[in-house]
């Protein structure tokens, strides 16, 4: 029962190929872009709870959230106040953009896989290493509009999907 969607591949950066099944992104240009490779899924509905869980492989810098509509239209996404988004830069280092915000987080284990929560009932986006069940962080935010689950490969590499999966229970408190 967990939460599904689709890769709108209209959105997608050039550099960037999304597999017939639309769960796999991947990144294979070498050269140097002056954008970031990006491509968002479909809006969620505003309201309840929405889960998903992705494994980024052969990439050491990506970012993974969700973004507005608005941010959608204006092409911003990544910036501003209306993305929300964990960016992974190294083996350790990870950062959290939120609404104009910018949190830097120190992970002693990279998580293989993560696990992205958008709670509307309770104004939260959780990050959390899906294999551990560790909350890597928390953004309290009061979202009052659908968003956009959000992908971007800075360097080559493949980011999969994993759908229609239950958050884990460490989420319900």
């Amino acid at each position: 029962r967990g939460t599904r969607f689709l890769l709108l591949r209209e959105t997608a950066h050039p550099a960037l190929q999304i597999s017939s099944d639309g769960t796999v992104i991947s990144f294979t240009e070498r050269r140097r872009l002056t954008e970031i490779p990006s491509v968002l899924g479909e809006e969620l509905p505003a309201c309840g709870q929405h889960y998903w869980e992705t494994t980024v492989t052969d990439c050491p810098a990506y970012r993974l959230g969700i973004c507005s509509h608005s941010a959608v239209q204006a092409g911003t996404l990544g910036h501003g106040e209306t993305s929300w988004y964990m960016h992974c830069s190294g083996p350790q280092r990870y950062t959290f953009f939120y609404s104009g915000i910018v949190s830097d987080v120190h992970v002693t284990e990279r998580p293989a896989r993560v696990g992205i929560l958008l709670d509307y009932n309770n104004q939260r986006l959780l990050f959390i290493n899906a294999e551990s069940g560790q909350l890597l962080f928390i953004i309290r935010h009061r979202f009052n509009e659908g968003v956009h689950p959000a992908f971007a490969l800075e360097k080559p590499g493949k980011c999969t999907l994993h759908l229609g999966i239950e958050p884990p229970d460490s989420t319900r408190h």
